[in-house]
């Protein structure tokens, strides 16, 4: 108690005095205010003790309470959009623990493969227990599952449960099971000393039921996601061209490879109709065919034209594969393209070579039957005709019908003469020859044709003077043809014949241009085709450039054709530069 010598001091100061534990000190007139009630330390220290109690015992859970819980849990965990496991865990703990108070609580997740690699708690884990990999038979045994299970997952199988924060702490586990597999662990842990609620268990692993579910969806959706990448990818980087397309025909995944077959960009491609890439020709043929896919269900089998915006037409087959849904319902075609230009280009060498086989045997004949004959005809109508022209008393009608027999039989001595050259092989052997040498030997051959049309002629020749490895004859043949068909095409006296030799690439292009009518477009495929002609009935055997093409192609080059309506016409013969 305070003595006499206290109360006088009070009085005094007017009662501003501050207790404390070290006893009553006098305050500053510049602090002093009005005393409201005495705290001691020690009061304060129980408060806080008090506090700690009831944070570490756990609060009283109602079904009611966690059912609210986890509808709430639901609605977060899949909006704005689907969570991955790490940001499921992460809600599901935060939720839980402020549900679950006075509890302790820890997640070990299994990956795929038996490793256990994702462990988050709301509450620091004893550094020794961290690494700590196992599941209590009892909580096996509640989800249904044995010993093997927990192995596959990467968990030991303990009696007891085994602490995690405190040595001291007891407490159970949850197994996190989705579709008969263990996906992980749930820990709930007490604080030493307190009382264990009756109904905590059974609350708890409805808490531990929705989290499993949560994490199987979020893995099923992962999964998904990597096999649609790893399927992207396989598509995106195969050295096929692939494509798949829904029932409306819209493309909706397409390779790499496919993409380069066809010239575009991937946006030109993705979700357009395919029967919009495709020449018009061929889209009933597309059409029919997904649509028999679609509706049989087989594989189906489609011959198309490809039309690149900036290459020539390609070739190709289309093989559509069903893929099916719920139901077995087709619900997409997936298709495999092939690229055949070069097949078709082979076949069509194929075709020429057997016509050139069926010609060779049919030249044979001719030969055979008519050499004789036509020459004797020839011979004896070119004497008549000789003799009837010096003779004064023959009749005029008599000279001209005789002439006119002496020109068949010419014509027909040469159409026999190009059937053997069509279809004999070359026996000489090649050599090499100055290209320019042998245009310039051509040239003088048709001095008479190239005299008659009037043209003028431009000779632009490399001075390196390239050589090409070929017959003399054959390509003196090859370019006199060329050199005729120019100077027939021009309009007379207004010719422009123009001969040029260049050396590109290790081959040499030997042009032929002229400045007449051009080859209509139509015509352009078929002009090396045999018997074709433009000359008109009588003028050509339409042998010719058939002929040349043969000759070209024995000397292991190509021919090319330009021409354009009312400008003219030029023709490359590229040939191997002689080594």
């Amino acid at each position: 108690m305070k003595g006499r010598r206290d109360d006088e001091e009070d009085a005094a100061t007017g009662g501003d005095w501050k207790s404390r534990d070290s006893g009553p000190v006098p305050l500053p007139p510049a602090r002093r205010r009005s005393r409201v009630g005495i705290t001691t330390g020690t009061q304060n220290r129980a408060a806080i003790g008090e506090g700690i109690q009831a944070a570490r015992t756990p609060t009283a859970l109602t079904l009611a309470d966690v059912a609210h819980e986890c509808s709430q849990l639901v609605r977060q965990g899949s909006s704005p959009g689907p969570l991955d496991e790490e940001a499921l865990l992460e809600l599901y703990l935060a939720r839980m623990g402020a549900v679950l108070g006075g509890r302790r609580l820890v997640v070990r997740i299994s990956r795929p493969g038996g490793r256990v690699d994702l462990v988050r708690s709301t509450a620091p884990l004893a550094p020794e227990r961290r690494e700590r990999q196992s599941v209590t038979a009892d909580a096996l045994r509640a989800a249904g599952l044995d010993d093997d299970d927990a192995m596959l997952a990467g968990f030991g199988v303990t009696d007891e449960y085994r602490w995690d924060f405190d040595a001291a702490s007891h407490g159970f586990d949850v197994a996190l099971v989705d579709g008969g597999r263990l996906l992980g662990v749930l820990g709930v842990e007490y604080h030493p000393g307190v009382e264990v609620p009756v109904d905590d268990r059974p609350l708890v692993q409805i808490f531990g039921a929705q989290l499993s579910v949560a994490l199987g969806r979020a893995r099923i959706g992962e999964e998904a996601s990597y096999l649609s990448g790893y399927l992207a990818s396989l598509l995106e980087d195969a050295n096929v061209p692939l494509l798949v397309i829904d029932r409306s025909r819209r493309v909706q995944v397409v390779s790499r490879a496919f993409l380069e077959l066809l010239g575009r960009r991937r946006s030109e491609v993705m979700h357009a109709d395919l029967a919009e890439l495709v020449a018009p020709r061929s889209r009933a043929p597309l059409m029919q065919g997904v649509l028999h896919g679609i509706r049989e269900g087989e594989l189906t089998h489609v011959d198309l034209t490809l039309l690149p915006p900036e290459a020539e037409p390609r070739d190709a087959t289309l093989d559509l594969v069903s893929i099916l849904g719920p139901g077995d319902q087709v619900e997409a075609l997936l298709g495999i393209v092939r690229d055949v230009t070069a097949l078709r280009r082979l076949e069509e060498q194929i075709v020429q070579a057997e016509k050139l086989a069926t010609l060779g045997q049919l030249a044979a004949g001719v030969v055979h039957e008519l050499n004789n004959p036509l020459t004797s005809i020839s011979v004896y109508a070119e004497r008549l005709h000789d003799k009837a022209q010096s003779d004064p008393d023959a009749d005029p009608n008599d000279v001209e019908r005789l002439g006119r027999i002496v020109q068949a039989a010419e014509r027909i001595l040469r159409f026999t003469g190009d059937l053997i050259t069509y279809a004999r092989p070359a026996t000489e052997a090649p050599r090499a020859l100055s290209a320019a040498e042998v245009v310039e030997q051509a040239l003088v051959f048709c001095e008479h044709v190239v005299r008659d049309s009037g043209a003028e002629v431009e000779q632009v020749f490399d001075a390196s003077r390239p050589q090409v490895l070929g017959v003399r004859g054959q390509l003196h043949q090859v370019f006199i043809n060329l050199i005729t068909n120019a100077c027939h095409a021009m309009p007379q006296g207004q010719g422009e014949l123009r001969l040029s030799v260049e050396a590109k690439n290790r081959a040499v292009v030997i042009r032929v241009r002229d400045n007449g009518p051009g080859i209509p477009q139509g015509q352009r495929d078929a002009i090396f085709e045999p018997f074709f002609s433009t000359k008109g009935e009588g003028k050509g055997t339409g042998l010719g450039l058939s002929i040349v093409r043969n000759i070209v192609q024995q000397h292991g080059g190509a021919i090319e054709v330009e021409s354009e309506s009312g400008r003219g016409t030029t023709f490359s013969v590229i040939l191997p530069a002689a080594d």
